[in-house]
């Protein structure tokens, strides 16, 4: 799978004219993405792993990220954790709560 990246500085007027140019060079819709990046590296000498309130939030996964975290304390590592975060879980601004 391949991803496109564009960072670029559109005019008002100009946005409609470019997302159809987009989306036939890229033969689909926009698709707007929030995703959340949590990233753990060590050990180091200052280590102690997870948060333990971190890992008492995991629910019924429980055993399986204190298995981890105990393998992860033990030798070097970076583990990253990245996934989608709906729209429904940031706040929501004045404008929208009227």
């Amino acid at each position: 799978m391949h991803e496109l990246f564009l960072n670029a500085e559109i005019g008002d007027d100009a946005i409609s004219r470019s997302l159809r140019i987009l989306q036939g060079y890229c033969s689909m819709s926009p698709v707007p993405l929030i995703r959340r990046k949590l990233l753990w590296t060590g050990p180091s000498p200052r280590t102690k792993g997870m948060e333990p309130s971190f890992i008492m939030a995991q629910g019924p996964r429980i055993p399986l990220w204190r298995t981890l975290n105990e393998q992860l304390v033990r030798q070097p590592y970076i583990v990253a954790l990245l996934y989608e975060v709906g729209k429904e879980k940031f706040p929501k601004s004045e404008e929208e709560k009227q």
